[in-house]
Formats: C-alpha cells, structure tokens, sequence
C-alpha cells in the first residue's frame, strides 16, 4: 500500500515528455519519436533516451528491492551491399553512480532479397539500492556501421518491464 501512495504521487507530479516508468510490472511502450537522435560527423548513428523511474525506494523493512529489468527492442534499417551491426544498451544512473543493465547485438543483413530486422533483448533482475532514478538507452550502429552511409536505422519500437522482483 505504501508503493501505492508514493506511485500516485509521482504520477500526478510528472510533467516528462517521455512517459516514466513506475516499478509495476506494467509494459510502456516507445519509439523513435521518444528517442533524441545520436550525431556523429554530421551523420544519425543512433536512438538515446533518458527514462525517469519512479519507485526505487528503500522499504524500512525489506531494504531496497531487487529490479526486474525486461527490455525488447526491433530496429529496421536500410542498408547497402554491406550488414548493418547494432547494439541495444542500458544503464541506470542516480545521484553519483550508474548501475549496466545490460546490451544486446545484432545485424541488419539482406537475404534473400529482403532486410531481415535486428531484435534485441535485455533482461536482468538486480538491486540497484536506489540509483536507478533515470534509465538511459541507446539504440545506434556500432563498429564498421558507424562509418556506413548506406546503413540507416529507419524506425524501431522499444518496450520496457520494470517490476520487483523481492
């Protein structure tokens, strides 16, 4: 009942142009839209975004609770003669310190005359003893890719489970 109250709270409160997450279980759901684009020599390489979280608290009775993280991502991209390499990370930052989530790879590769997309997962259950106050991820083209100007990433969608997982 207590997260409850301090869940209303926050959620009358919040004024973020991406919606927060509130430790409930509940799926929010993104896409590129949410996302500020990542620039590199005058080229989009890649998809950031800063997530509030809400809810990561100490109970005086239980200490802080362990954070189920499950995070699902697919990136559609045009791309060249050459495959497309990207990653999916997350991390959780707070006041002084930042806690990894975790990352995932793929490619975006042509086969049989069509673009096979690249999908991504995290999942990851940790205590973060309240550092996870903003959820920072990032979507973007790695290693050759980088320097690709044939590899775009189109569009993708994003979706994020948070609960507890005491």
């Amino acid at each position: 009942m207590k997260y409850l109250s301090i869940l209303f709270l926050f959620i009358s409160i919040s004024a973020n142009a991406v919606v927060p997450i509130y430790v409930s279980g509940e799926k929010f759901q993104y896409n590129e839209s949410d996302f500020d684009p990542i620039i590199e020599r005058g080229h989009v390489i890649g998809y950031e975004a800063n997530i509030p979280v809400h809810v990561d608290l100490e109970d005086p009775f239980f200490g802080y609770p362990e954070l189920v993280f499950d995070i699902k991502s697919e990136v559609k991209g045009s791309i060249g003669a050459a495959p497309m390499f990207a990653e999916m990370s997350a991390v959780c930052s707070g006041d002084a310190s930042s806690v990894d989530i975790g990352r995932d790879a793929d490619i975006i590769i042509k086969r049989a005359g069509s673009v096979r997309n690249a999908r991504f997962s995290i999942y990851n259950r940790l205590r973060t003893n309240g550092v996870c106050k903003s959820l920072n991820v990032k979507i973007e083209k790695i290693h050759s890719s980088v320097a690709d100007t044939e590899a775009y990433i189109d569009n993708f969608n994003f979706d994020l489970i948070v609960y507890f997982g005491y």
